[in-house]
Order: C-alpha cells, then sequence, then structure tokens
C-alpha cells in the first residue's frame, strides 16, 4: 500500500469520526430541550395540581370553582372544555359531573 493511500484513509476516517461527533453534540442537544420542555411542563403540572388539590373544589357548582380558580392561577391558562365537562389548568382537568359541579381533579 502506498504512503498516499495510507494518507487518504487516515483523512477520511478522520472526517469520518469529526462527522459522528458533530452528530452525537447536536443530538444531545436536541435530547436536553425537548427534556427540559418535558420538565418544565411536568413542573407546570405539578404545581396546578397542589394549587387545585388546596382549594377543595370538590362539590363546588362550575362558576364558583372557575372563580376560585381564577383568583389563584394565571387566568390565562385557564379555560373551560365543553366537550369534556372539565376546566383544564395547566394540563389539569377539573372534572364536572352532569350537573356542573365539580366531581374530581384528573390529568
Amino acid at each position: 500500500m502506498s504512503s498516499k493511500t495510507i494518507i487518504v484513509a487516515l483523512a477520511l476516517l478522520l472526517v469520518g469520526s469529526n462527522l459522528f461527533w458533530i452528530f452525537r453534540a447536536v443530538d444531545d442537544g436536541v435530547t436536553v430541550t425537548y427534556m427540559e420542555a418535558s420538565l418544565d411542563s411536568l413542573r407546570d403540572s405539578q404545581s396546578a395540581a397542589i394549587t387545585l388539590a388546596n382549594l377543595n373544589l370538590i362539590g363546588l357548582p362550575a362558576d364558583v370553582a372557575l372563580e376560585k380558580i381564577r383568583a389563584r392561577v394565571d387566568a390565562a391558562s385557564v379555560f373551560e372544555k365543553q366537550s369534556e365537562n372539565c376546566i383544564v389548568v395547566s394540563q389539569v382537568c377539573v372534572q364536572l359531573d352532569d350537573s356542573g359541579r365539580v366531581s374530581g381533579i384528573r390529568d
């Protein structure tokens, strides 16, 4: 094998190795970004669940529950989802029964 062939082979291996490490670094960066976003979402849900649990909403009419929730939580993250009979607060559902009273909390 000539020295030119060895040099070309080593150069290709070096370039390939560098491309592999660049790919790994980018992939790790994307993974960490998604992990942080997921963790932020879980923190928001946990905070909302704790706040909702402390409000003692079970048995209250929907309008009274909405008032109590909006007084404690950012109003932009609270909305009523008629199709599922729930008041959504940061991905946590305050379940309403058929009579419009709070019957539980679920995710």
